[in-house]
């Protein structure tokens, strides 16, 4: 009899021991990217920091920082297989925390555009959320 006990706590602790795995696998099912951008530009100039392919209702959350604070900054996800910008945002101030919420499969980039009449310097950290 005790033999068989001790081969269901072994059987019990290796099952156990390849499941955990698994079951943390299964409860994180979102993949998280994270991003640095940062830059100069001139009054009008903009630039398109690549994002990759994105899926449909993966969420893009950027915090942006720019100085100085008093100039106009167009926020925005570009989608390159259209040439056109998603939900653009004009934003003044110095900073702001923005989310878009991509509508489709695509290949997408960040966008930031100068439209004060002084260089910026900008620093954007952009975090993407996707399900598997």
């Amino acid at each position: 009899m005790k033999r068989v006990a001790l081969g269901k706590i072994k059987a019990l602790l290796f099952i156990a021991t390849f499941m955990s795995p698994l079951l943390v696998a299964t409860a994180t099912a979102q993949r998280i990217c994270q991003y640095h951008f940062y830059g100069d530009l001139g009054p009008g100039q903009y630039r398109n920091h690549e994002l990759g392919y994105l899926i449909e209702t993966s969420l893009v959350k950027a915090h942006v920082f720019w100085n100085p604070g008093s100039s106009t900054v167009r926020l925005a996800l570009y989608d390159h297989g259209t040439g056109e910008l998603y939900d653009p945002r004009d934003r003044t101030g110095g900073s702001t925390y923005e989310e878009w919420i991509v509508p489709y499969y695509s290949y997408w980039s960040f966008y930031i555009r100068n439209l004060g009449p002084d260089s910026i310097h900008y620093d954007a950290y952009v975090e993407i959320i996707y399900e598997k």
